[in-house]
């Protein structure tokens, strides 16, 4: 058992460390909380999804963010795993959406004949608001993970975000 000196000598030492300073030494320690406990990938991915994708995520908010301690580290996977939720959430609105408009349609030529995709869509919204909360919780769960990732962001202090290219059908500001 340790003495409390050498007790204090280890939070001393432990105090002036500002971690890894090689990009080999940032990554081993970038891997640790992806091995164990509840920031294993395994908790995040689901097996349905891509773990490579994830780990790119992941890389590209270590290396934006570059946290510089372990703290900063673990925000950092927050951030990420918001992300990566969020994402999966957007999947969750399109599918829910997708699969409703769907069974709406023999419903849709029968009552109108013909019809746009956005009567499609707009019947299937009311449809899962009449009906459905799936539609509600997914809405609460991504404003949550939003909120989620801002904070880890806020935290951070870094609060500078990646920009995001335009795609082909924005206009230029």
């Amino acid at each position: 058992m340790a003495s409390q000196e050498q007790i204090e000598a280890n939070r001393r030492n432990g105090a002036k460390s500002r971690g890894p300073k090689t990009e080999e030494g940032k990554a081993i320690s970038r891997a640790n909380a992806l091995k164990h406990g509840l920031r294993a990938e395994k908790m995040l991915v689901l097996s349905n999804e891509s773990e490579e994708n994830f780990d790119a995520l992941l890389e590209a908010c270590h290396a934006h963010f570059d946290p510089s301690n372990a703290f900063e580290a673990e925000l950092v996977h927050e951030i990420a795993a918001a992300r990566w939720r969020l994402r999966r959430a957007w999947t969750v609105e399109t599918n829910i959406l997708d699969t409703q408009m769907h069974q709406q349609d023999a419903k849709l030529r029968e009552r109108y004949g013909e019809f746009d995709e956005g009567t499609r869509l707009a019947s299937a919204f009311t449809a899962l608001a009449d009906e459905s909360h799936s539609l509600t919780l997914v809405t609460r769960y991504e404003a949550s993970l939003r909120r989620s990732f801002q904070s880890a962001v806020k935290l951070l202090g870094k609060e500078k975000l990646p920009k995001e290219p335009k795609s082909p059908t924005q206009k230029a500001a």
